[in-house]
């Protein structure tokens, strides 16, 4: 692999990731334990565990690496190569093993939020004007666990729902839940108020 002098090359000072050629290794490494593609964020998301490493580091390394085929885009997703399997096969112990620990907790924060990303949706069509519904479904490996689809005046509040939903979904399907399954024929119904005529 090639590297210039960059970004990195002070960071021996501050953490573990010393250099280029360590950043390199640790997107290699990280993308070594995943059988999936994952986008340019995940990899930084994962990568950025040492604080002497910023987005920038990791984006100028990563992108040197897709140009010299040690990893291989697939769209906007990417996977290390056999070539990026070798490289790192030989060089990784370069990495302590701390930072390899950290590494792999990072991976599997980030496989479990893509996972659970991955079994929710939402989408939004416009009806007519000034009338759009509103889907929001989720699942797991057996199949629909709730689809729910609401209608909404505006694609303000089509957004505001489809942003909690996807941040609460589970929460949200425990309170629907829950407000189903209640017993409501011990619930007080108010009396109709009677108005003199």
């Amino acid at each position: 692999m090639k590297t210039r002098k960059g970004r990195c090359g002070s960071m021996g000072e501050l953490g573990y990731i010393r250099d280029k050629l360590d950043v390199k290794f640790l997107i290699l490494f990280v993308l070594s334990c995943l059988d999936l593609s994952v986008t340019f964020d995940d990899v930084a998301e994962m990568a950025m565990i040492d604080s002497a490493m910023t987005y920038f580091d990791v984006s100028d390394a990563f992108y040197e690496m897709v140009e010299s085929g040690h990893v291989e885009a697939d769209g906007e997703r990417y996977r290390i190569t056999e070539r990026g399997r070798s490289v790192l096969n030989g060089y990784e112990r370069r990495l302590p093993a701390s930072v390899r620990r950290d590494a792999q907790k990072a991976v599997m924060k980030t496989v479990a939020r893509l996972k659970r990303d991955a079994l929710i949706s939402t989408s939004t069509k416009e009806i007519s004007e000034n009338n759009y519904v509103v889907n929001l479904r989720m699942s797991d490996s057996l199949g629909e666990i709730i689809s729910l689809d609401m209608m909404v005046v505006n694609k303000r509040l089509a957004s505001l729902l489809e942003g909690n939903f996807k941040a609460n979904a589970e929460v949200i399907y425990n309170e629907i839940l829950n407000a189903v399954m209640r017993d409501y024929s011990q619930t007080v119904q108010p009396e109709p108020e009677l108005r003199p005529e």
